[in-house]
C-alpha cells in the first residue's frame, strides 16, 4: 500500500464517526479469544478454528449486560485469503430483568496482507443471518471491516491497532432491523504480548448506532481483549 493511500485510510479510521446528534453512554467490553490451525505444529493444514467469548456492559437505561459466544471454522483458500463459517449466540439483559436472545449463522471472507512500515492489514467481509427468539423474520447484516496493526518502536510485539467496521442491514424485520447503515464501529488501541501464549489488546471503541426517526446511540467503550495461543 503506497504512503498517500495509507495516510488516507488512517485518517478515515481515526475520524470514522458521524456528526449526527447522539445519546452518549460509556461501557466496557471484555473479550477472550483463541484461533489456530489444525494439524501438527511443524506441518499445519489449511483448516482453522476460532472461538471468542465476550461480556459487554453498557451504562444505558439503568444498565445493559450482553454475553456473546462465537465459534467458527475456517479454510485457507490461498496464502492470506481464508473463508469462514460460524455461529454466534448473543444474550442481552436489561436492568428490569428482561432478556433477549439472538442466534446468528455467518459466513466470511478474510484477506490479510502486508503494508508499509511492516504494518499488517485485514480486510474482512461477513454476512450474518440473524434470528431473535420469540420474534418472526430473519435479519441479514453485512459487516465490512478494515483493520491495521502498525509496529511501534523497537519492541516487535507492540503495535497500534486501528479498525473501521460499518454494519449494513440488508432486510427489514419486525423486531427492529431497517435496511441501510445500522452501525459504525471505530477502534483505536494497543496490542502486545503478556506471555508467549497470551496476547493482549486494549483501547477505545466507538460504537455508533443509527436509528430511524429517533436519536442515534453512541457507546464509548473501553475494550480489553485477551488472546490465548495453544
Amino acid at each position: 500500500m503506497n504512503r498517500p493511500l495509507t495516510l488516507m485510510v488512517l485518517l478515515l479510521l481515526l475520524l470514522g464517526h458521524t456528526s449526527h446528534a447522539a445519546d452518549d453512554a460509556p461501557g466496557t467490553w471484555l473479550i477472550l479469544s483463541t484461533t489456530d490451525r489444525f494439524g501438527a505444529a511443524d506441518a499445519p493444514g489449511p483448516w482453522r478454528y476460532a472461538l471468542d467469548a465476550q461480556y459487554r456492559w453498557f451504562d444505558r437505561s439503568g444498565g445493559v449486560d450482553q454475553v456473546l459466544l462465537r465459534p467458527a471454522l475456517g479454510y485457507d483458500l490461498t496464502p492470506g485469503l481464508s473463508a469462514w463459517l460460524g455461529y454466534a449466540q448473543v444474550r442481552s439483559e436489561g436492568s428490569g430483568g428482561t432478556h433477549v436472545k439472538e442466534h446468528r449463522v455467518w459466513q466470511q471472507l478474510a484477506w490479510q496482507f502486508d503494508g508499509a512500515a511492516n504494518s499488517r492489514w485485514l480486510l474482512r467481509g461477513r454476512v450474518e443471518e440473524r434470528h431473535r427468539e420469540g420474534a418472526d423474520g430473519t435479519g441479514v447484516t453485512l459487516r465490512l471491516m478494515l483493520r491495521s496493526r502498525i509496529p511501534l518502536g523497537k519492541r516487535p510485539d507492540l503495535r497500534l491497532v486501528l479498525a473501521l467496521e460499518p454494519f449494513i442491514d440488508l432486510r427489514d424485520t419486525d423486531w427492529g432491523l431497517n435496511q441501510g447503515l445500522a452501525q459504525l464501529r471505530t477502534t483505536l488501541g494497543l496490542s502486545f504480548d503478556l506471555h508467549r501464549r497470551l496476547g493482549f489488546e486494549a483501547g477505545y471503541l466507538n460504537q455508533h448506532a443509527f436509528r430511524e426517526n429517533r436519536t442515534d446511540l453512541a457507546n464509548h467503550l473501553l475494550y480489553l481483549h485477551f488472546q490465548a495461543r495453544f
